[in-house]
């Protein structure tokens, strides 16, 4: 409602190249370079040159990654199109810079993309034509690179905002480019807005993003995962989920991108003040405090909130003309499904206007339905626990009341709750892969075939002791994929340990989202 974005604004994406085919990101993409220079990592003939076309990160060409389109179609895929994905920011344009081949990259590397995505001097002898405004790395390693420090130190001299993902190693080690002086770094929740098992965390953390879990944790029916641009290594474009810093790093830089459209004059010093609350020209806070009151080593300074940054950046001088402030609710569901087994479920109180906006109350109108806070000042994170205890089994419905001082628009809004007691969902979805799956690599070590003539019973191979997510899924398209975008999907609701046979592994199957 205030803006889509601007093709005047230049994200840069560093990483594998980009699958300039792919229809969710046609018209976005402008020219990049390709800085992978071993030929044998590059897996595209020769080492540098001005092609950041993905050939793929499989030296086998079986099962390549295409990690930098996922990535870039976060950012900015096509939106309003009727076709698979909406980006972060509705317009803009991409610049693919290839930093990652097979295996990976060099700190060089990443360092000449970095000068070469900011418009500075590097090892290609070119330049772009008009440099970056933003740069995302969703890559990294432990440790810190100097020679990684001094290309951010020096595009952000000249202006370019350069964001990372925060690593997952679960860990507070040095990770870089998201620990350099001068990076943003973004740590990972999944839509219950708490931090994932798999999210680096620690000092440097500036702020989280959105970048998803293997399971569905708020009883919508779909993996908590990212579904983004993709293709595979037979040429073909379509849709995936993935999850990973790596997925949250792209929707910070998109909102970035948001919130130079409005105001082309932010300064790199700009958005850091404004994610650390201390701006003096504006009181608005970008960020929805997470954690520890202020800043923590596990959200930083909060998680993003795309409303809120980008009313922030009008408010700065080069913003727009300043209209009377009108304050607007908005809510970030309007149902929520507990389905017989979850017990929380958090949504999100925020402004989608100007002005301060307060929900002066939060009621619910069923004995097993409680929320809290009960008010405060938007944005606000509601959470709705439900209470199954001595109720007989069937359906329960319920409903949460918001009421806010609002100027614009309604200044309440509800949300529609059903709760199961007892009872189970049975149908027929086809043939099911289920997998054993490494939580650390996400490699699947164990597999076996059910389906509805066997009631779906199924005994995997036998895996080593440790600790495994397990998954099921139909692979309707034949890829040896499940929980694609047509796919019906489940996964174990947590990362289990197998020490000895286990049994009564149950999974909840259901279709995934995406376009009908």
């Amino acid at each position: 409602e205030t803006t889509t974005g601007s093709d005047d604004i230049i994200v840069a994406v560093l990483d594998t190249g980009i699958l300039s085919g792919h229809p969710d990101l046609a018209g976005r993409l402008i020219a990049g370079y390709d800085f992978v220079s071993s030929v044998s990592r590059a897996r595209d003939g020769d080492g540098i040159d001005p092609d950041p076309e993905d050939p793929g990160d499989d030296p086998a060409g079986q099962s390549s990654s295409f990690h930098g389109t996922h990535v870039s179609g976060t950012v900015g895929a096509r939106s309003d199109n009727l076709t698979g994905v909406a980006g972060v920011t509705w317009q803009t344009r991409i610049m693919p810079v290839r930093v990652l081949g097979a295996g990976g990259g060099t700190s060089m590397e990443v360092s000449q993309g970095i000068r070469f995505a900011g418009g500075l001097s590097n090892v290609s002898g070119t330049l772009p034509q008009e440099r970056a405004h933003v740069i995302n790395m969703s890559l990294g390693g432990g440790g810190t690179s100097p020679i990684e420090q001094d290309a951010v130190l020096a595009v952000r001299a000249e202006g370019t905002i350069v964001i990372a993902a925060a690593g997952n190693d679960d860990s507070s080690a040095p990770y870089s480019p998201a620990g350099l002086d001068g990076v943003i770094s973004v740590s990972a929740v999944g839509a219950t807005s708490k931090k994932v098992s798999y999210s680096n965390y620690g000092d440097k953390v500036d702020v989280a993003a959105p970048g998803g879990e293997f399971w569905d944790s708020d009883g919508d029916d779909n993996l908590d995962m990212v579904l983004s641009t993709i293709g595979d290594d037979r040429g073909r474009f379509s849709y995936t989920y993935y999850q990973g810093t790596s997925m949250a790093s792209p929707h910070m830089a998109g909102v970035v991108a948001l919130m130079l459209a409005v105001n082309p004059e932010l300064t790199p010093e700009d958005i850091d003040m404004l994610l650390e609350g201390t701006h003096p020209q504006t009181s608005t806070r970008i960020t929805i405090d997470l954690g520890k009151p202020g800043r923590d080593d596990y959200y930083g300074h909060g998680l993003i909130d795309a409303a809120q940054a980008v009313r922030a950046a009008g408010e700065l001088p080069g913003g727009p003309t300043p209209t009377p402030d009108k304050s607007k609710l908005r809510l970030s569901t309007e149902a929520l499904d507990f389905r017989n087994f979850l017990k929380e479920i958090p949504f999100a109180a925020s402004n989608g206007g100007t002005g301060a906006l307060t929900i002066t109350s939060v009621t619910t109108d069923a004995p097993w339905l409680a929320a809290a806070p009960v008010s405060g000042d938007a944005p606000l994170v509601i959470e709705i626990t439900v209470d199954r205890s001595g109720l007989g089994d069937g359906t329960y419905s319920g409903s949460v009341q918001v009421e806010s001082d609002a100027t614009d628009g309604p200044s309440s809004g509800s949300v529609d709750v059903t709760m199961t007691v007892g009872g189970v969902s049975a149908g027929d979805v086809g043939e099911c892969l289920v997998r054993i799956i490494d939580p650390d690599t996400m490699a699947t070590v164990a597999e076996v075939m059910t389906d509805a003539s066997r009631d779906y019973m199924y005994t995997t191979p036998a895996v080593a002791p440790g600790s495994y997510f397990v998954s099921a899924g139909t692979d309707r398209d034949g890829d040896s994929e499940i929980c694609d975008i047509a796919d019906a999907c489940g996964v174990a609701p947590s990362q289990g340990e197998v020490s000895q046979d286990v049994t009564g592994g149950d999974i909840v199957v259901t279709e995934s989202a995406g376009p009908r």
